[in-house]
């Protein structure tokens, strides 16, 4: 809490004694003034700067605690209060108009350091270390000759300045001026007559305080409270030392007051105890709880919100650490003028249109802490208030001493007990919330909390708990004691099994609980054993007691018999299973009847276990077996062998061992579905050799499926790469169930056509050409080099040309297969041309290179090479040879290939000779 230092230092603004100190100057003879430090409580004083500097006015800047002097009537100069003897005071940079008689002597500080100044010419403000200057505006001419050089800032939005009364009258005045607006001001107070005051001093002791110290003539100083208009009295302070007299009698003093806190709680401020008398010196409030109290208010009376900016935006109260869960919480009545939001453990106070800080004070301070818990947790309890204002918040807590004592005796009670109870402890029934450790008084002096039905007497039982000091608090115990019904059992006794002893009670208003679970009042005893009877009466009350019956001794026979565990033993028409005893009575006829037992023993079981392959494919069969052999097999399906073997079903085997007890055990078999499936194959065509497989839609089944291919196994049912022949397919599932089909690729031939390869024509004219087709029909036709001609059918086509050319014919069919056939067309001229067929370039000297043979009347202009779909592999303008390499100079495969020649026949006529190589290797 910022306003910590305050607190401490601070009294109440009406408590007697006053902890506030202020500064004084008064002018010395020898010149120059000093400055003393009064302190107001105990009207002592003392010199704290000896200095010399003219100018008596002076204020003190809070926090940095800085005086700060009037010099001349341009120069502010200030020093630290602690090091003003000695020190040369600093002046401030900043020159002040020179030709404006602007501060008349009359400056004070406001509570964030800034000087302000009144003179002739009005108000202004500044900052003494910095350049900072602003002029607030003139004065009233009414007053302006009127005001003395002695001023005060209060910290509100007045300065107020003392006016010096006007001959004859002696009366003195305070104005009070606007400081927004200078030329506004009023009549703040009127001082009694004939009281000649010196000065004005402003007190600092809090936020929001509006008082003054009145220094008089006669050296008596008083506090004025500018909100009440209360002039009080305070001391008289005795300046001895003729140095400090002036001629008229009064000394020449000025005052000024320190900022005892930090002016920042100013902008936001709550106290819960400004006097401190709680015994909290920061800004909280103390209070203990004792005894049985069960409240506590959270403040003093005289809590205080205060905020530079106006009425609070919000209060929040919280209890921070409820010990006692719902029994304590925070309770407040509510207020027309504030508006409140309840919480489990706090309440948000809110304005309303009405609201001041003082309407939060008064709702403050009717707040209350209250625990109704039955024994309060002795523990310190603490209450937060958070003050918000324009986002600025202040806190202060409320502690409060949960010390107790805390007495409770508990509840009252009124009991019963049957006199043959057992002892008791009284304070189990005073509730849970008794105080220990207190006492007890009962009938005939008892003081102890045990009571004994058999022994003790009923009456009243008083439990006592406290102190001489919190007081006593007592819980009342009514006891009231019941006879128990009284009754007896006979003595132990001995029966025959067949001789009953017979019981009758008559004892009213009573019920009966035998140990057996029997209420009768009359009962037929025939079975031995120890028999307990509690009888209980319309109060509660109980008698209990006990006997035993025995029987005499008899004859007992005993046997034992055999069958088969799932079997039964019939006796007398009664059933009996494995483990079961047959008891019988056997009538005597002098003596006490015979007990017959017969246990029925079993024989196991026989325990069987199937053993099968429960899932089978179709059409397979299964075979069942027991897992170990026996006497005698039936089987669901009539056949008493050991084994069988079945198809899909449930079956079901019942054996027979070697000691005539019967075991069955059944199985099921389970068919696999039928797996099915569609082949998908795609036969090679004249442009791939190869064919493919593929299976598809497949049902049935165990997945994973596996595939085989005349034995070579495939994860996905896809074999492609395949040549034409039969193949042979086996599809297997996950449990081994396989089927089998078979697919054939067929082998396809390429076009083939029949044609001579030398024609002998007449040239310039057209002639129709036959040619057979195998495998296929012929729909396209074309040649390279391109030459006139057409297809006319698809075994004839037509051809026109002037001289011998060779023409590479390409036949095509629909499907795009091809035969490509070298033809030569001869006219009737002579030539001596030949072109070899075949030749291998393997490096062996031996037909590497492949030439034409020309006539010497023929010119080569050049030479192409080109594979069976037309591309161009090699070409030269200078040489008709070629080494079976292409261009870039790598060695082209086997096969065949097209070659052209650019000729000059003798005629001097360009001529295409054009024909098929084969190069092998």
């Amino acid at each position: 809490m910022r306003a910590l230092m305050i607190l401490i230092i601070l009294g109440a603004f009406w408590l007697q004694g006053i902890s506030q100190v202020i500064y004084i100057s008064l002018y010395e003879r020898m010149g120059g003034y000093d400055i003393f430090k009064i302190n107001l409580y105990d009207s002592t004083f003392s010199l704290e700067c000896d200095n010399s500097l003219y100018g008596r006015n002076f204020a003190i800047r809070p926090v940095t605690q800085e005086f700060v002097k009037l010099y001349t009537v341009s120069y502010l100069a200030y020093v630290q209060m602690n090091y003003c003897n000695g020190i040369t005071w600093n002046k401030s940079t900043m020159i002040l108009n020179p030709n404006t008689k602007l501060f008349h002597d009359g400056i004070d500080s406001d509570k964030e350091g800034f000087i302000w100044g009144i003179g002739s010419d009005g108000i202004f403000k500044v900052n003494p270390p910095t350049t900072f200057y602003e002029y607030k505006g003139p004065l009233d001419a009414s007053i302006r000759k009127k005001l003395s050089h002695h001023t005060a800032f209060t910290g509100g939005s007045e300065y107020y300045s003392l006016y010096f009364p006007e001959f004859p009258s002696t009366t003195f005045k305070l104005i009070g001026i606007d400081t927004a607006n200078p030329s506004q001001w009023r009549w703040a107070y009127t001082f009694p007559p004939d009281m000649h005051v010196l000065d004005i001093v402003d007190l600092h002791r809090s936020c929001g305080e509006q008082s003054l110290i009145v220094i008089t003539c006669s050296d008596e100083y008083y506090e004025l409270n500018l909100e009440h208009k209360v002039l009080k009295y305070l001391c008289k302070i005795d300046f001895k030392d003729p140095r400090y007299l002036t001629l008229s009698g009064c000394r020449d003093i000025h005052g000024s007051s320190p900022w005892m806190y930090d002016p920042a709680d100013c902008d936001v401020m709550i106290d819960l105890d400004i006097n401190n008398s709680s015994g909290n010196n920061q800004n909280g409030f103390y209070n203990a709880i004792l005894c049985n109290q069960s409240f506590s208010f959270l403040s003093d009376q005289d809590p205080d919100v205060f905020s530079d900016y106006g009425t609070m935006d919000s209060i929040t109260i919280e209890l921070l650490n409820p010990l006692d869960g719902n029994f304590e919480y925070l309770h407040l009545d509510q207020s027309q003028n504030v508006l409140t939001r309840l919480g489990a453990y706090g309440i948000t106070l809110l304005p309303s249109s009405q609201t001041t800080n003082n309407s939060f004070e008064l709702i403050i301070r009717s707040l209350q802490y209250q625990n109704i818990s039955c024994l309060p947790t002795i523990s310190p309890r603490f209450i937060r208030f958070i003050a918000y204002k324009n986002n600025i918040s202040d806190t202060a807590y409320a502690t409060l001493q949960v010390k107790g004592p805390f007495y409770n005796a508990g509840s009252d009670a009124n009991i019963r007990f049957c006199r043959n109870e057992s002892a008791v402890d009284l304070n189990n029934y005073l509730g849970s919330c008794y105080t220990v450790n207190g006492f007890w008084l009962g009938p005939s002096g008892k003081t102890s909390s045990i009571f004994d039905p058999r022994t003790d007497l009923s009456g009243m039982y008083t439990y006592i708990v406290g102190d001489s000091i919190c007081g006593f608090d007592s819980a009342f115990i009514s006891i009231l004691l019941d006879d128990p019904p009284l009754f007896k059992l006979p003595q132990d006794t001995v029966i025959c099994i067949n001789t009953p002893l017979s019981l009758k009670f008559n004892i009213p208003n009573s019920t009966f609980h035998w140990s057996d679970g029997d209420t009768n009042t009359y009962r037929d005893f025939t079975v031995p054993g120890l028999y307990k009877l509690l009888v209980k009466d319309s109060n509660g009350c109980y008698h209990e007691d006990s006997f035993k019956i025995t029987f005499s001794p008899m004859t007992v026979s005993r046997k034992e018999i055999y069958i088969c565990q799932n079997q039964t033993y019939d006796y007398k028409g009664k059933h009996y299973e494995h483990g079961e005893v047959i008891t019988d009575t056997l009538k005597g006829l002098l003596s006490c009847d015979t007990l017959l037992e017969v246990k029925v023993s079993g024989i196991p079981v026989p325990a069987l276990l199937l053993e099968a392959d429960t899932l089978i494919c179709p059409d397979a069969l299964s075979l069942i077996n027991p897992d170990r052999s026996f006497t005698q097999y039936l089987w669901s399906t009539s056949s008493t062998q050991r084994e069988i073997k079945v198809s899909a079903g449930s079956y079901t085997l019942t054996v027979t061992d070697q000691n005539g007890c019967t075991g069955s055990a059944s199985i099921s078999i389970r068919q696999l579905p039928v797996i099915n499936y569609s082949l998908s194959a795609q036969q090679p065509n004249c442009h791939e050799s190869f064919g493919s497989l593929s299976i598809q839609s497949l049902s049935g089944g165990a997945l994973p499926f596996k595939y085989q291919l005349n034995g070579f196994a495939s994860n996905t049912g896809i074999f492609d790469q395949l040549s034409p022949g039969l193949y042979y397919i086996k599809i297997i599932d996950k449990e081994g169930c396989a089927v089998y089909d078979s697919i054939r690729i067929q082998d396809i031939s390429d076009l083939q056509i029949q044609l001579d390869q030398i024609i002998e024509l007449s040239p310039g004219k057209l002639a129709n050409i036959s040619f057979t087709a195998v495998n296929g029909d012929v729909k396209y036709l074309w040649s390279v080099p391109p030459s006139e001609l057409k297809l006319l059918s698809e075994d004839m086509f037509e051809i026109k040309f002037k001289r011998d050319i060779n023409l590479l014919l390409i036949f095509s069919d629909e499907d795009g297969c091809t035969d490509t056939l070298p033809v030569y067309f001869k006219t009737d001229r002579d030539q001596n041309i030949y072109f070899p067929n075949i030749f291998s370039p393997n490096g062996d000297q031996v037909n590497d290179v492949w030439s034409p043979y020309l006539g010497a009347d023929y010119q080569m202009q050049s030479f192409s090479i080109f594979d069976r779909w037309g591309n161009l592999i090699y070409h030269s303008p200078h040489s008709a040879s070629w080494d079976g390499k292409n261009n870039s100079g790598k060695r082209t495969p086997p096969g065949v290939y097209i070659f052209q020649l650019n000729l000059l026949n003798p005629h001097l006529e360009s001529e295409v000779k054009i024909g098929d190589i084969t190069l092998i290797k």
